[in-house]
């Protein structure tokens, strides 16, 4: 009770210290909060690794920037930025500085022992099947760079003048055919090159080989020819837009034609893949280049 006697300027003064006590002593409960949060926040946000430079979410990120130290790296990797040479019996795989816009990839080659999966290669040389993974984290069928592939072969089986005769051949897995890359031969070396940025990989269920491309040898059966990409082009899985789109090439990139459809309005290239013949520089094709009859759904892209 209070006391009427007793002034109302020292009750005043009370409250207002005593309400001072109760702020501070909450502001200081916010801080230490504050301070709290700050200090464990980076541990929870590390609880996934950061997205990978694709977008494909995490775990595309975890495999690509591998928090994995350097030493336990696989033998078979090789760093983008430096490039190097992978060799397997005589398989040999040069990969150019460059050649991935991902960290580097996994790449193995290896010798078939068995092709009773695969469409028959007419000519097809005994021994001289092989399939070639090159595996960045996140699925990539075409490189930034040429990847050089070189193939020995067995003198005590050619001669020089039959070995140049020979190419290297793509396997096409949805259409079940073969497709002549543009071959040179090393007669130092005795070896067949090619250099490719397209692979065609197949299904990564395949018996064995399974997510690898697969080349072979055979006779070449026509020289391909080198061509200028003149306009911006879609590449389909065959002569006419009712194929699917299976890749794209920009204006100025260099493609080899290897034969046209029988129309001539559409050539295909040394990767396999179809593009519509006014789009690329290529005088007189339909007269150089052998015809397919694959039949073409639509004639115009």
């Amino acid at each position: 009770m209070i006391n009427p006697t007793m002034p109302l300027a020292p009750l005043c003064n009370t409250a207002r210290l005593e309400r001072g006590r109760i702020l501070s002593r909450r502001l200081l409960a916010m801080l230490f909060v504050t301070l709290v949060f700050t200090a464990v926040r980076p541990i929870f946000d590390q609880r996934d690794p950061p997205p990978a430079a694709s977008g494909k979410g995490p775990m595309g990120g975890f495999l690509f920037q591998s928090f994995l130290p350097e030493p336990a790296k696989p033998d078979t990797w090789i760093y983008s930025g430096e490039g190097g040479v992978r060799k397997r019996s005589v398989i040999t795989i040069n990969l150019p500085p460059g050649f991935t816009n991902q960290g580097g990839a996994n790449v193995f080659a290896d010798i078939m022992s068995n092709t009773g999966d695969v469409a028959p290669l007419p000519g097809g040389v005994p021994g001289a099947y092989f399939a070639v993974g090159i595996w960045p984290a996140n699925d990539q069928t075409r490189f930034q760079r040429p990847i050089e592939i070189r193939i020995v072969l067995n003198a005590a089986q050619f001669t020089r003048e039959q070995a140049t005769a020979l190419a290297l051949y793509m396997f096409h897995p949805e259409q079940m055919t073969w497709a002549q890359l543009p071959t040179e031969f090393a007669a130092s070396s005795f070896e067949l090159m090619t250099r490719t940025q397209e692979f065609i990989p197949v299904a990564k269920d395949f018996p064995t080989w399974g997510g690898r491309t697969i080349f072979a040898v055979a006779p070449a059966t026509t020289a391909a020819a080198k061509t200028i990409v003149t306009t911006n082009a879609n590449l389909r899985a065959g002569p006419g837009i009712g194929f699917p789109i299976v890749g794209f090439l920009y204006a100025g990139a260099e493609v080899h034609v290897v034969a046209t459809n029988t129309a001539g309005d559409w050539s295909q290239l040394s990767g396999g893949q179809w593009v519509w013949s006014r789009l690329i520089d290529s005088p007189a094709l339909a007269e150089t280049l052998p015809m397919t009859t694959t039949r073409s759904a639509v004639t115009s892209p």
